[in-house]
């Protein structure tokens, strides 16, 4: 039997995990319902974005979706 498909967890790092996603998800349900702009995710990564000099945000952008990557497989397929 795979032991990542069974572990250990700890409690309060569970607890602490589901509450952030939680409160990311009401955040942007609520910054999506809102007609004004500039308060959702995407809009702020954006903003930062253009505030970079271009080689610079190149670099955030490959960094975010080498994350974002990473985060997929990891959640799908228990990468390491």
């Amino acid at each position: 039997m795979d032991p990542t498909l069974t572990p250990q967890l700890n409690p309060w790092f569970s607890l602490t995990f589901l509450a952030l996603v939680v409160v990311f998800l009401v955040v942007e349900v609520i910054g999506i319902t809102r007609k004004q702009p500039g308060d959702t995710f995407t809009e702020a990564w954006r903003w930062v974005e253009f505030q970079l000099p271009a080689w610079t945000a190149w670099l955030f952008r490959i960094l975010t979706g080498g994350v974002l990557v990473w985060a997929i497989l990891h959640f799908l397929a228990g990468a390491p």
